[in-house]
């Protein structure tokens, strides 16, 4: 597993609601699919069941009333 933790930009106009962590395998033998794990409340979650000795790469998205942000890079 792996924590990630974020700062929350609080300079728009809309409350963010909640955040989507998306997050894929990377390499030449990984499954490309994007996995998203969504209702998160805090600038801070933990990622589980991820395998072993395997690069992620990970983004944030924030949710508000106008929809998905950008995701963070």
């Amino acid at each position: 597993s792996v924590m990630l933790r974020w700062d929350s930009d609080s300079s728009s106009l809309e409350p963010v609601r909640s955040y989507i962590i998306a997050y894929q395998m990377r390499g030449p033998n990984a499954n490309q699919r994007i996995k998203e794990e969504t209702g998160i409340t805090r600038a801070a979650h933990t990622v589980g069941s991820l395998k072993p000795y395997t690069n992620y790469t990970f983004y944030v998205i924030a949710v508000n009333s106008a929809g998905r942000s950008r995701p963070s890079r």
